[in-house]
């Protein structure tokens, strides 16, 4: 079976991700935020179980990643219209994956609200 360029990618962005948190896991996820071709900010959190009550922690996401990310928006940018600018990739360890993309002006990742990753979570438990 052959994969797309946008398939391989993904996969790659899930791969960088699955090396980054290095522990057991069940969901994890990536924020990104790229305005300009200049990165902005990155951070990860990892859930050991996808219960909504279950603790969650910080990881920090490689260089690489934030590579992988500038490879997407460009695949992903059309002509006439302005570049994603924040990018929420969750995955899980079945690897069923969520990207959600802003194309809000930057506000620094202090203004992206806990509720917005938690629903995104509530959302993947159904993909389990």
């Amino acid at each position: 079976m052959e994969f797309s360029p946008l398939e391989k990618l993904y996969q790659k962005i899930g791969q960088q991700i699955v090396n980054d948190v290095g522990d057991d896991w069940a969901m994890a996820w990536v924020c990104v935020e790229i305005s300009d071709d200049s990165f902005s900010e990155r951070f990860g959190h990892y859930k050991k179980t996808v219960k909504p009550t279950t603790e969650s922690y910080s990881f920090s996401p490689s260089p690489e990643i934030v590579d992988l990310f500038y490879d997407l928006q460009r695949h992903l940018h059309q002509d006439g219209q302005n570049p994603w600018t924040r990018a929420i990739f969750t995955l899980t360890s079945s690897g069923k994956f969520d990207l959600k993309l802003s194309y809000e002006p930057l506000e620094g990742f202090l203004a992206l609200r806990v509720d917005e990753i938690n629903k995104q979570q509530a959302q993947l438990n159904g993909l389990k």
